[in-house]
């Protein structure tokens, strides 16, 4: 929905914001929805993550993103999202601060 669309710019945000409150607060919804493998998650520095987000949805949108955000979303396991995955792959980082689960 903006111009930063993938976890590794927003790294380069919070790269040069150089601020120890900045961080990245990865949710697995949008790194699915713009394409991005969730193994290379684990190439980010967990340092850099403040928190993790864990939600399902079906490979492909129901609707239009905006409203797929809000009301596309499942409980892990239940969408065709590599939940299992996208977990093992920020643990790989090293990071083991707050998870959420996130549906409406």
């Amino acid at each position: 929905f903006t111009n930063v669309r993938t976890p590794f710019q927003g790294l380069e945000l919070v790269e040069l914001v150089d601020h120890p409150a900045a961080g990245l607060c990865l949710d697995i919804w949008h790194v699915e929805r713009v394409g991005v493998p969730v193994a290379d998650v684990a190439r980010i520095p967990g340092q850099r993550i403040v928190a993790e987000e864990l939600d399902d949805a079906p490979r492909e949108p129901e609707q239009d993103l905006l409203p797929d955000t809000f009301a596309g979303r499942r409980f892990p396991g239940e969408g065709d999202f590599d939940v299992a995955g996208f977990v093992a792959a920020i643990r790989v980082t090293g990071f083991d601060g707050a998870s959420g689960v996130g549906t409406l």
